[in-house]
């Protein structure tokens, strides 16, 4: 996303820390809140504890979200290549990242293997897949890197209630079939 600047902002919400990201997309417009990294509502649904990314302001089907963003440590023919690599696995498997995602290198052929870093904004790849929660996705990570709201509205974050009570607003993509055969390959 060109010409958007990120700035961000941490306090306690509840028991918690919480980071708001603020928005400012061209000149001569102000920051609006954008992102809130906080405590996963999902994660917590299936037993573990982690980050998670929610909207800030009512996002509609088709919004521009955010980049991906990280650091290229492999280069690779094919996406299943990237997440087949002994690089990948090595990984996963020393625990040294859970933010791995392959997608299209800019101005040359190929797939990337990027470990994602949540702690820059936009603070993409805190989104989780709500795999085994009984919630469906409501954002896709194009394969260059774009992530873009699917659902027809995600509500805006109410900081009045909890991050549980706020599940609707916590943003969520599938991570796909390779990604979770490269976790149970690693783990197994």
């Amino acid at each position: 996303m060109k010409g958007v600047e990120w700035e961000t902002t941490t306090f306690d919400h509840g028991g918690q820390t919480v980071t708001i990201i603020f928005r400012k997309a061209g000149k001569n417009v102000d920051y609006e809140p954008w992102l809130l990294a906080a405590p996963s509502a999902i994660l917590a649904r299936n037993g573990f504890k982690g980050k998670g990314l929610y909207a800030m302001k009512r996002f509609k089907k088709g919004t521009e979200i955010g980049t991906y963003i990280g650091k290229i440590v492999g280069k690779y023919k094919t996406q299943q290549e990237g997440l087949n690599s002994d690089l990948a696995k090595e990984l996963v498997l020393s625990g040294r990242s859970d933010k791995l995602v392959t997608l299209r290198c800019k101005n040359e052929k190929g797939w990337c293997l990027i470990d994602g870093d949540p702690e820059q904004p936009p603070c993409i790849p805190l989104v989780n897949d709500p795999k085994g929660t009984g919630l469906r996705t409501n954002c896709i990570l194009s394969e260059w890197g774009i992530l873009r709201s699917t659902a027809s509205s995600i509500p805006a974050f109410d900081m009045s209630k909890s991050v549980e009570e706020n599940v609707k607003s916590e943003l969520r993509i599938s991570y796909g079939d390779g990604f979770w055969n490269l976790i149970r390959q690693t783990l197994s």
